[in-house]
């Protein structure tokens, strides 16, 4: 056997009962093709791959992560994740026997073939999403899915999910230290970048990301340094090349949404948009550039100055920490001034200028012991007296006058309560306006009567919509300008609302509003719903560019949804 200082360049000829075929990768780990004479079996053997000079709690936490790995992976059986078979240690190297996988990364097919078939690029979204489905409900959270990690198995590039060398089992303690973050940060998502905590939804921004740049042959947030990279996945929007179909655009502009609650709930609600589209794809119509996608280069990357982020790399690129970013100081300072004098000169008097006595001046009169003196003291002393009395007099008054307002704004409040809880909204409106009135400034009354007041005009609101649409229209506003920016009033505005596109712009507000919930998906189809009507008549009109736009606005904002594919099929058989 090689020596067992396993950071020098041999290569060992057994780890364990298995024996060593040949070397196959080495970076952070060595990876051995191997045999496993048990099972007559091919095996791929990873080796921590730990450097003579590393020592201390740097030589632990690394060990802590090569075993959490085997703990993590170690725990899930599924197709589309590799399979770990043993972990093991020789001495002083530590290994892990797994499966082996023929075909080649993903990484390296794209470094080859560049941009994938939009279905072959699905299917593997498709597959992935399958394995982190599987994996978040085991809780584990992968936290690096790239490129490099997906394994393609020929000849179907049916893909694996590998390396999970820095995933989180939920329910462990983080080897995280403060102010530090592991993974590669053009595939991370924002609450990653800024060391937040992060749940399973960090890891669906990640494939969304790998789907983005697979389709285009291009990463949604490029950069030329990691201060630029960084900055972008936290503040930039993300685009489309010209030419993206609509329907993949609906798919990545939700998992590529800053916010993680805007992004989909999880992986199985994402797949089944990824498998809606892959239907559609497989009918009739082709999107244009769907075998080779060509799309025009995204606008160049924002140019940022952030501070310095400490970033190890290693010989194949891979980056394996950075330090968390700051978002605000990601922020180009502001110039300061410097080496600025102060230009003004000094007033100078005339040459001439000679200060002469005045003549309307007299000097002061020295006190005395004169009568009239002592009396002008007494009367001021006693003007000064009835001045402060009267001013405790008016304060007296005021705090009384306060107290009294605010006993009757709580009085009226008290009245617009009783109104609202007897169904008798019109009292509650009149009575909350009264008491937000006579409330002291500032007073935490004036919140909740403003809460309250919105209540109340919502429930007008719904009163009036089946008799009166334009005082409906009304009262939601009112509750709107009132405080109550909630999805459910822009869904209830939208629906009374004429003009089909204000509608949808209350539509999107409660989308906004509530991303993952009832009133947020049944916003979606309306919207697309009037988006179809609008491109029906847009046709009507023979007016092709306006039609094609809201047949993919519909695609966008429901891929899934039978609407969507009746979009597909107006699109096909137009011709658009």
């Amino acid at each position: 056997m090689a020596s067992t200082n396993n950071s020098n360049n041999q290569t060992p000829t057994q780890l364990g009962r298995y024996h060593v075929v040949r070397e196959l990768a080495r970076s952070n780990d060595i990876v051995y093709e191997a045999i496993d004479p048990t099972m007559n079996r091919r095996v791929a053997l990873k080796e921590l791959n730990l450097p003579a000079n590393l020592a201390g709690q740097q030589r632990r936490e690394r060990l802590e992560r090569f075993y959490r790995e085997a703990k993590a992976a170690g725990t899930l059986n599924h197709r589309h994740i590799v399979t770990i078979y043993e972990i093991g240690q020789e001495k002083d190297r530590h290994f892990i026997a797994m499966e082996f996988l023929d075909g080649q990364s993903l990484r390296d097919y794209l470094n080859v073939n560049g941009p994938l078939p939009i279905k072959l690029a699905l299917q593997i979204g498709l597959d992935l999403c399958d394995a982190l489905g599987y994996a978040h409900t085991q809780g584990v959270i992968h936290r690096d899915v790239k490129p490099d990690n997906v394994h393609l198995i020929a000849p179907g590039h049916t893909a694996k999910l590998t390396d999970f060398g820095i995933a989180r089992v939920m329910e462990d303690p983080a080897l995280t230290t403060n102010g530090q973050v592991f993974g590669t940060p053009s595939y991370m998502s924002p609450e990653q970048l800024m060391a937040k905590n992060v749940d399973h939804r960090t890891d669906l921004f990640s494939l969304s990301v790998l789907l983005y740049e697979i389709i285009t042959g291009k990463k949604p947030f490029p950069g030329d340094n990691i201060q630029s990279i960084t900055y972008a996945i936290v503040n930039s929007p993300v685009t489309f090349p010209s030419g993206t179909p609509a329907g993949i655009t609906g798919i990545l502009r939700r998992g590529l949404a800053k916010d993680p609650e805007q992004r989909y709930p999880n992986a199985h609600a994402m797949a089944t948009d990824i498998r809606m589209e892959l239907m559609f794809l497989g009918s009739q119509h082709q999107y244009p550039g769907s075998t080779s996608p060509a799309f025009s280069d995204p606008p160049p990357p924002l140019k940022s100055v952030s501070p310095a982020v400490s970033v190890p790399v290693e010989d194949d690129g891979t980056v394996l920490s950075v330090q968390a970013v700051d978002q605000s100081a990601a922020l180009p300072d502001e110039p300061l001034a410097s080496n600025i004098t102060d230009q003004t000169e000094p007033v100078r008097k005339p040459a001439d200028f000679v200060p002469q006595p005045s003549t309307y001046y007299a000097p002061p009169v020295q006190p005395t012991g004169n009568p009239v003196a002592i009396l002008i003291v007494s009367v001021t002393a006693i003007v000064l007296l009835i001045a402060m009395t009267i001013g405790a007099v008016t304060m007296t008054i005021r705090n009384t006058r306060l107290a009294n307002e605010r006993a009757s704004a709580i009085s009226h409040y008290n009245s617009g309560s009783a109104a609202l809880d007897a169904s008798d909204p019109q009292t509650a409106v009149t009575e909350y306006t009264k008491a937000i009135a006579l409330a002291p400034p500032g007073d935490t009354l004036i919140g909740n009567a403003r809460r309250n007041l919105a209540v109340a005009y919502v429930t007008l609101g719904d009163q009036a919509a089946s008799t009166d649409a334009p005082a409906a229209q009304t009262y939601y506003k009112l509750a709107l300008t009132s405080g109550a920016q909630t999805a459910i009033v822009h869904f209830k505005l939208a629906k009374i609302t004429a003009e089909p596109s204000e509608a949808i712009k209350e539509y999107e507000k409660a989308i906004s509003g509530d991303p993952n919930g009832q009133i947020g998906n049944q916003a979606r189809k309306s919207a697309a719903a009037l988006y179809f009507q609008q491109a029906d008549t847009a046709m009507a009109n023979h007016d092709s560019t306006t039609a094609r736009n809201y047949y993919n606005h519909v695609i966008e904002l429901t891929p899934s949804d039978p609407l969507a594919q009746q979009a597909r099929q107006r699109l096909t058989s137009t011709g658009l």
